[in-house]
């Protein structure tokens, strides 16, 4: 036990001590991708708005509305046999 937390520290310390020697790089690829991407959102603002949502993972106003509605119910009916059947899988367990 006490070797294999041994062994941890030393990698996670190699690992860190490797790795920190790049961070100063990645500061500066990271500030001339904040410029460069500032003169782009001035060009193109609204392709722009899309590609930070995009990466931030936020989805439209109203993208729920674009749904089949048979889509929607299906995935009620899905979460709500799943609710049901993990009740009755913690109830069998439990008694």
């Amino acid at each position: 036990m006490l070797l294999e937390l041994i062994w941890y520290l030393k990698t996670v310390w190699l690992f860190l001590r490797h790795w920190s020697r790049h961070i100063p790089a990645g500061a500066a690829f990271e500030a001339e991708w904040n410029t460069k991407f500032a003169e782009y959102e001035k060009k193109y603002s609204e392709e722009a708005a899309e590609f930070k949502s995009i990466m931030t993972g936020e989805l439209p106003t109203g993208w729920e509305k674009a749904l089949p509605v048979s889509v929607t119910s299906t995935v009620v009916f899905a979460l709500d046999l799943a609710m049901r059947t993990s009740l009755v899988i913690l109830y069998l367990h439990h008694h």
